[in-house]
C-alpha cells in the first residue's frame, strides 16, 4: 500500500509544451497528473 507523503499543483514543462497537474509523493512513486487531460498528456509514474 502507498502512502500519500506530500501533493502540489505543479506545472510540467517539455520544450514549448507546458501543462498544469497535481504531483504526489508517495512512499514508492512520485506522480504528475495533469489536470487538461485534453493535451494528450497522461499521467507520469516516476
Amino acid at each position: 500500500m502507498e502512502n500519500l507523503i506530500k501533493s502540489v499543483t505543479a506545472t510540467l514543462q517539455a520544450g514549448v509544451a507546458k501543462s498544469d497537474g497535481k504531483l504526489t509523493l508517495t512512499t514508492s512513486h512520485i506522480n504528475f497528473e495533469p489536470y487538461n487531460k485534453q493535451l494528450g498528456l497522461v499521467l507520469i509514474h516516476i
